[in-house]
Protein backbone atom coordinates (compact mmCIF):
# COMPACT_ATOMS: atom_id res chain seq x y z
CA UNK A 1 0.00 0.00 0.00
CA UNK A 2 1.51 3.20 -1.09
CA UNK A 3 2.07 6.15 1.86
CA UNK A 4 -0.42 8.22 0.01
CA UNK A 5 -3.04 5.23 0.15
CA UNK A 6 -2.36 4.78 4.06
CA UNK A 7 -2.86 8.60 4.47
CA UNK A 8 -5.70 8.30 2.69
CA UNK A 9 -6.99 5.48 5.17
CA UNK A 10 -6.14 7.01 8.12
CA UNK A 11 -7.70 10.69 7.02
CA UNK A 12 -10.39 8.17 6.32
CA UNK A 13 -10.66 6.79 10.16
CA UNK A 14 -10.71 10.34 11.12
CA UNK A 15 -13.55 10.96 9.16
CA UNK A 16 -15.62 8.25 10.59
CA UNK A 17 -15.06 8.79 14.12
CA UNK A 18 -16.20 12.41 13.35
CA UNK A 19 -19.23 10.99 11.75
CA UNK A 20 -19.56 8.43 14.54
CA UNK A 21 -19.41 11.21 17.37
CA UNK A 22 -22.17 13.15 14.97
CA UNK A 23 -24.58 10.23 14.78
CA UNK A 24 -24.50 9.61 18.18
CA UNK A 25 -24.67 13.27 19.07
CA UNK A 26 -28.22 13.32 17.13
CA UNK A 27 -29.23 9.94 18.74
CA UNK A 28 -29.15 8.14 15.21
CA UNK A 29 -28.19 4.35 16.71
CA UNK A 30 -28.17 2.95 13.43
CA UNK A 31 -25.73 5.64 11.42
CA UNK A 32 -23.67 5.65 14.61
CA UNK A 33 -23.10 1.52 14.46
CA UNK A 34 -22.34 2.25 10.18
CA UNK A 35 -20.17 4.27 11.02
CA UNK A 36 -18.74 2.21 13.87
CA UNK A 37 -18.17 -1.56 11.56
CA UNK A 38 -16.54 1.08 8.86
CA UNK A 39 -14.17 2.31 11.48
CA UNK A 40 -13.28 -0.44 12.81
CA UNK A 41 -12.74 -2.59 9.21
CA UNK A 42 -10.84 0.37 8.28
CA UNK A 43 -8.72 0.51 11.62
CA UNK A 44 -8.31 -3.54 11.71
CA UNK A 45 -6.58 -3.12 7.63
CA UNK A 46 -4.23 -0.87 9.00
CA UNK A 47 -3.01 -3.02 11.86
CA UNK A 48 -2.67 -5.76 9.19
CA UNK A 49 -0.76 -3.54 6.89
CA UNK A 50 1.52 -3.10 9.51
CA UNK A 51 1.74 -6.64 10.54
CA UNK A 52 2.45 -7.68 7.19
CA UNK A 53 5.26 -4.76 7.20
CA UNK A 54 6.93 -5.96 10.20
CA UNK A 55 6.98 -9.45 8.64
CA UNK A 56 9.14 -8.71 5.47
CA UNK A 57 10.92 -5.95 7.33
CA UNK A 58 11.74 -7.47 10.43
CA UNK A 59 11.75 -11.17 9.00
CA UNK A 60 14.11 -9.76 6.33
CA UNK A 61 11.87 -12.40 3.45
CA UNK A 62 11.94 -10.76 0.35
CA UNK A 63 8.82 -12.95 -0.96
CA UNK A 64 6.06 -15.33 0.99
CA UNK A 65 5.28 -18.64 -1.17
CA UNK A 66 1.85 -19.65 -0.53
CA UNK A 67 -0.57 -22.12 -1.98
CA UNK A 68 -2.72 -19.98 -4.84
CA UNK A 69 -6.14 -22.35 -3.65
CA UNK A 70 -6.64 -25.19 -1.32
CA UNK A 71 -6.69 -27.30 -4.21
CA UNK A 72 -5.69 -27.39 -8.05
CA UNK A 73 -7.45 -25.65 -10.42
CA UNK A 74 -11.30 -26.30 -11.17
CA UNK A 75 -12.26 -27.36 -14.80
CA UNK A 76 -13.37 -24.59 -16.67
CA UNK A 77 -16.85 -23.16 -16.46
CA UNK A 78 -17.47 -24.80 -12.79
CA UNK A 79 -18.75 -22.80 -10.09
CA UNK A 80 -18.37 -25.68 -7.49
CA UNK A 81 -15.87 -28.56 -7.08
CA UNK A 82 -16.12 -31.58 -4.67
CA UNK A 83 -13.64 -32.09 -1.71
CA UNK A 84 -13.93 -35.13 0.52
CA UNK A 85 -17.46 -36.12 -1.00
CA UNK A 86 -18.88 -32.19 -0.16
CA UNK A 87 -19.67 -29.69 -2.40
CA UNK A 88 -18.43 -26.83 -2.01
CA UNK A 89 -18.34 -23.36 -3.63
CA UNK A 90 -15.99 -21.72 -6.13
CA UNK A 91 -15.51 -18.73 -4.16
CA UNK A 92 -14.32 -21.24 -1.16
CA UNK A 93 -11.11 -21.13 -3.28
CA UNK A 94 -10.10 -17.68 -2.96
CA UNK A 95 -8.84 -17.44 0.49
CA UNK A 96 -5.18 -17.46 -0.43
CA UNK A 97 -5.81 -14.66 -2.61
CA UNK A 98 -7.64 -12.93 0.19
CA UNK A 99 -4.31 -12.91 1.97
CA UNK A 100 -2.91 -10.11 0.52
CA UNK A 101 -5.04 -8.08 -1.65
CA UNK A 102 -6.95 -6.44 0.82
CA UNK A 103 -3.72 -4.41 2.25
CA UNK A 104 -2.21 -3.67 -1.11
CA UNK A 105 0.60 -5.79 -1.22
CA UNK A 106 1.49 -7.28 -4.70
CA UNK A 107 1.39 -10.90 -5.62
CA UNK A 108 0.97 -13.55 -8.42
CA UNK A 109 -0.42 -16.79 -8.75
CA UNK A 110 1.58 -19.05 -11.09
CA UNK A 111 1.37 -23.02 -12.15
CA UNK A 112 4.07 -25.02 -10.79
CA UNK A 113 2.76 -28.22 -11.44
CA UNK A 114 -0.70 -30.41 -12.75
CA UNK A 115 -2.80 -33.27 -10.68
CA UNK A 116 -3.42 -36.02 -11.89
CA UNK A 117 -6.22 -34.76 -13.92
CA UNK A 118 -4.13 -32.24 -15.44
CA UNK A 119 -5.62 -29.75 -13.73
CA UNK A 120 -2.68 -26.81 -13.37
CA UNK A 121 -1.69 -26.10 -9.13
CA UNK A 122 -0.29 -22.66 -8.44
CA UNK A 123 1.46 -20.80 -6.10
CA UNK A 124 0.96 -17.53 -5.05
CA UNK A 125 4.25 -15.23 -4.59
CA UNK A 126 3.55 -12.07 -2.17
CA UNK A 127 5.80 -9.25 -1.54
CA UNK A 128 6.45 -6.11 0.44
CA UNK A 129 4.64 -2.96 -0.93
CA UNK A 130 6.54 -1.58 -3.84
CA UNK A 131 7.99 -5.13 -4.76
CA UNK A 132 5.79 -6.10 -7.58
CA UNK A 133 9.93 -6.49 -9.93
CA UNK A 134 10.95 -8.91 -7.26
CA UNK A 135 7.89 -10.57 -7.74
CA UNK A 136 7.88 -10.73 -11.63
CA UNK A 137 11.98 -11.52 -11.66
CA UNK A 138 11.03 -13.96 -8.68
CA UNK A 139 8.61 -15.82 -10.80
CA UNK A 140 10.33 -16.05 -13.80
CA UNK A 141 13.21 -18.10 -11.89
CA UNK A 142 11.22 -20.12 -10.29
CA UNK A 143 9.55 -20.99 -14.00
CA UNK A 144 12.93 -21.16 -15.43
CA UNK A 145 13.95 -23.61 -12.45
CA UNK A 146 10.53 -25.85 -12.81
CA UNK A 147 11.06 -25.89 -16.66
CA UNK A 148 14.32 -27.39 -16.61
CA UNK A 149 14.23 -29.71 -13.39
CA UNK A 150 10.76 -31.27 -14.01
CA UNK A 151 9.84 -31.15 -17.77
CA UNK A 152 8.14 -27.84 -17.50
CA UNK A 153 4.32 -29.19 -16.79
CA UNK A 154 3.94 -27.83 -20.11
CA UNK A 155 3.06 -24.30 -19.13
Amino acid sequence: MSEGRESALRRLAVELRQARVEAEGRGDAWAAAVHTVDLEEVEERLRLRETWHRFFADAEHDVLITPAAPTAAIPAGTRALTVDGVERSFFDQTGWANLASHVGLPSLVMPVARNASGLPIGVQLVGPAHSDRTLLAMAEDLGSLLRATAGGFGF
